[in-house]
């Protein structure tokens, strides 16, 4: 009976069986993919986070104009106290009847806000003849104005 020596593959397997060198190659890269693909969503997943709980508030010309996401009707409330707000540009257009539509009126009226309406999309471009009328209100609204 021969002797043989234990290689770096035996040793490692312990009497398992070796599978060939294309299917490790593809369970590391599977595993790399995965790890990677784990990552990415927990970074996209941490950043809408941090946008949720700030709202997505910012400010485009201090004391002049900020824009945000659509805020409720507690967070209007509490926006136009910290800023001084004194009217809303809603970007989204009329919505009578929606509860986040009828809430934002009813909050602005509320706290003596202006509110405007004015309806464009995301999805078709912009006229000019809109970025006439966004531009008139943008002059001519009390400000600081809150724009979304």
């Amino acid at each position: 009976m021969k002797a043989r020596r234990l290689g770096r593959d035996d040793a490692a397997t312990r009497g398992r069986p070796q599978r060939s060198r294309p299917i490790r190659w593809i369970l590391r890269s599977l595993a790399v993919a995965g790890v990677a693909f784990g990552l990415t969503a927990a970074s996209i997943g941490g950043y809408a986070a941090v946008i949720i709980y700030q709202g997505n508030f910012s400010t485009v010309s201090p004391g002049v104009v900020y824009r945000s996401a659509q805020l409720s009707g507690p967070e209007l409330e509490s926006v136009a106290r910290q800023y001084g707000i004194k009217s809303v540009l809603n970007l989204r257009g009329r919505n009578v009847g929606s509860r986040w539509y009828d809430e934002e009126v009813a909050q602005s009226r509320a706290l003596g806000l202006v509110h405007y309406d004015y309806g464009i999309s995301a999805l078709r471009q912009v006229t000019p003849r809109q970025i006439a009328d966004i531009l008139d209100i943008l002059r001519e609204a009390p400000k600081p104005l809150l724009v979304h």
